[in-house]
This record gives structure tokens, sequence and C-alpha cells, in this order.
């Protein structure tokens, strides 16, 4: 280890700082919650879909669930969307206090501000981006950087042969999914 070391052949290890650690925590607690509930969400679209009904345009706030509440279903499917609404209820009163959390993290950090200037990425995403990549300037060119979200295409060659595939997703899980969120975003805006 110690000729590794002097060789400059051991990598070397960067660990965030506790401030920067438990912003993470925040970040990706909310994100655990966020994914059941749109599950749940998805799940009575598809039920309510299966019955002829379309999505409105606020299922989920007052007029909507008054709407979802009153709408004429089969036992199971009223079963279905009542528990459901339960399950989602139970959920917003810590997605709600979480939110509260991270606004204020957001307004605080100016660096959110000048993340939140590209487009498709809100102050959550701009929030999740610099808590997961942490000090910046660890990544000199941005292809390390791109390596390390798994954002970089993979290669697969062979002789003369060089096929570029999807992208690798070999990094940081929670870095890779609000870049790639953030494009979709861009995609359906600009449409």
């Amino acid at each position: 280890m110690a000729q590794l070391l002097r060789a400059g052949l051991l990598p070397e290890a960067w660990i965030a700082p506790p401030a920067v650690r438990q912003l993470r925590a925040l970040l990706r607690h909310r994100i655990q919650l966020v994914r059941p509930r749109t599950l749940l969400r998805n799940r009575i679209h598809a039920v309510l879909a299966g019955h002829g009904h379309g999505r409105p345009g606020g299922c989920w706030s007052g007029p909507g669930r008054a709407w979802l509440a009153a709408l004429e279903l089969p036992a199971a499917s009223r079963e279905v969307t009542g528990d459901g609404r339960a399950l989602i209820d139970a959920r917003q009163e810590p997605i709600d206090r979480l939110d509260g959390e991270i606004r204020q993290h957001a307004r605080r950090d100016p660096r959110v501000k000048i993340v939140t200037q590209l487009p498709g990425v809100g102050p959550f995403t701009a929030l999740v981006i610099l808590a997961e990549t942490g000090d910046i300037s660890r990544f000199a060119p941005a292809r390390k950087l791109a390596a390390w979200a798994g954002l970089t295409p993979t290669v697969r060659g062979s002789d003369r042969t060089v096929r570029h595939g999807h992208i690798s997703q070999q990094g940081s899980v929670w870095c890779c999914a609000s870049f790639v969120m953030s494009g979709l975003a861009l995609l359906v805006v600009s449409g």
C-alpha cells in the first residue's frame, strides 16, 4: 500500500463534510417519501383510466379530491382509490415539512440561484446536484463530473467496431436521476 501511495496509484476518496451529509440525508429522505406517493397516484390514475375517466387538472387538490371521492366506481376500484388516497394523505405531512426545510436550505445557498438558471432545474434539483457533487473543484474537466454522475455513454468496442450505447448509470444514482429528470423537464417544456 505504501508503495502504491508513493507512486500515486491509490485513488483519492472524498468524504463530504457533516453539513453536506446531513443535507444529502434530508433530500434523499424526501425522495424516498415521494416515490411511493407517485406510485400510488399513478395507480389511482390507472384505475380511473380503466373506467373511462380522464385525469382532471388537479386531482389532488380540494376540487379534484371531491370529484374523485364522488365518482361512481365498482367496489374493488373504490377500495383501491380510497386506500391510495389514505396512504397519500399519510405521507403528505412529512413531505410538506421536508419541503419547508428544503426551501430554507435553497434560500440560504447562493449556488442554488446559479444552478436554477439552467433550463429544467428547480431549487430542489439544484440542491440535490449541489449536495451530491459536493466540492465541484474535485472534478477538473467536466467529463469527470459526467462520468461520476453516470451520464457518459457506454462504449463497446472490438477491433474496428465501436458501439456507443445508453448512459452508463454507473455513478451517483441520486445525481444521475436529477440530471435525467431535468433533461426530461426541458424536453417537455421545449416540446
